[in-house]
């Protein structure tokens, strides 16, 4: 039995390393919570910096009342848009949500009369969705819920419900204390003159004016080469073979791919052939045409004949010279698997790989329709990647398209590019 030994360090490491972050982030989290001085700032914490404890796509809170529910906050959007479709389907959603004090995974059985279809427009809105549902509880009351998102079928596991248990807590105390009976009004009636009430207030709204809080907004982005060359097929053949690998490094005059070269040395020795034959034949009958005049109209059809030949035979001769391609621009090689080109017919300008300069880069972002808002193309913008989310990326926008379009992915989005 063959098994890889691992040293007791590194195994402690390993398993310490991940709980270790996640007991930072919710320390983190308690913190930024119980140091909100409002509640709409405590919403926006909520809502925006949950991410830190693990990955979602869209969050949603929604105020939990006995004869009315209320949606008060989305994920990456300063205001709700109170007359779109999704809203409504939330709304409703929400509503219907049954009575709980623990998180709990959604389905359509969690809910009080939800219908099947809307249930399914909300699944086909983001191509397979999962939802965990967290109750924030307050003085032994449900008083909010915590709506979390997963797209593209990235469910739940059992270890991130029981976490999102001690995060609910930790908001229901940070609620609390909005809830408290103090007369705020005879406390400033009390403390402050009506002036220094004015002065205080104007102070406020100036400082909220001036500080803008950064909003995050969750959507596919994609690293794409800026201004790639793109490697064609300069003539119909079977390519041999594909001499370079994907991701490789390629300079100026470096072989990439053969093509078989039977056929083309055939017809150019063929061809050549023929033009001597041709050429033989008119010499003759140049030589007959002294003799015999009949002969020299013979000489013409020859000629043309021979000059027909020599144009074949050019060309013959330029389909050898390109039975070998080569790189033209140092830069990154991309292709998909070498060996699937073995043996494969092409047609003049198909596509073979492209070389990229690892230099210029770009990014495609298709923004999910209900997450579009103004962006200031002027300010950069910074990019968290799921393959570095430690590593910040800073880019400026130079397109935002204008109208709706859908991602690969199948979701209603628009698309962005930053440079």
């Amino acid at each position: 039995m063959n098994e890889k030994m691992t040293s007791p360090s590194n195994v402690s490491a390993k398993d310490h390393e991940q709980p270790l972050k996640l007991l930072s982030a919710l320390h983190q989290l308690t913190l930024e919570s119980m140091l909100a001085d409002t509640r709409q700032e405590l919403i926006f914490r909520i809502l925006n910096r949950t991410i830190l404890l693990f990955q979602y796509d869209r969050a949603l809170l929604c105020r939990i009342n006995e004869s009315d529910s209320k949606l008060l906050g989305i994920s990456g959007q300063s205001v709700v848009n109170k007359n779109s479709e999704m809203y409504q389907l939330w709304l409703n959603a929400l509503k219907k949500i049954k009575p709980a004090t623990q998180p709990q995974e959604l389905t359509l059985e969690s809910f009080n009369g939800l219908k099947q279809e809307d249930w399914e427009t909300l699944q086909k809105k983001s191509n397979g969705l999962s939802i965990v549902w967290v109750p924030i509880v307050s003085r032994d009351k449900v008083v909010a819920g915590l709506w979390l998102e997963r797209w593209q079928g990235a469910g739940w596991n059992l270890g991130e419900i029981q976490l999102l248990k001690s995060l609910g807590i930790t908001f229901g105390a940070a609620w609390s204390k909005f809830d408290s009976r103090i007369s705020w009004r005879g406390l400033f009636k009390n403390i402050f003159s009506r002036q220094k009430t004015f002065l205080l207030i104007a102070t406020l709204i100036l400082i909220s004016i001036l500080i803008k809080i950064p909003l995050r907004i969750v959507a596919p982005c994609e690293v794409m080469p800026k201004d790639p060359f793109v490697v064609t097929a300069p003539l119909d053949g079977v390519v041999k073979e594909i001499l370079v690998k994907p991701g490789q490094a390629v300079k100026n005059g470096d072989l990439l791919f053969t093509y078989d070269k039977r056929i083309a040395l055939e017809e150019f020795n063929i061809t050549k052939q023929q033009v001597q034959v041709i050429e033989s034949t008119l010499k003759s009958t140049k030589m007959q045409a002294f003799n015999n005049p009949s002969s020299r109209a013979d000489i013409q059809i020859l000629k043309q004949k021979l000059k027909q030949e020599l144009i074949k035979l050019d060309l013959a001769e330029y389909r050898i010279s390109r039975l070998d391609v080569h790189a033209e621009k140092n830069g990154i090689a991309v292709l998909d698997d070498p060996n699937t080109w073995r043996g494969k017919p092409t047609l003049v300008g198909e596509k073979i790989l492209i070389i990229v300069d690892p230099k210029k880069m770009k990014l495609r972002i298709w923004l999910p329709e209900d997450d579009n808002i103004t962006f200031d193309k002027e300010k950069p913008i910074k990019v968290y990647l799921n393959a570095f989310p430690e590593e910040t990326m800073t880019a400026n926008l130079s397109y935002i398209a204008p109208n709706v379009g859908s991602s690969p992915e199948g979701v209603p989005s628009v698309l962005g590019e930053a440079q």
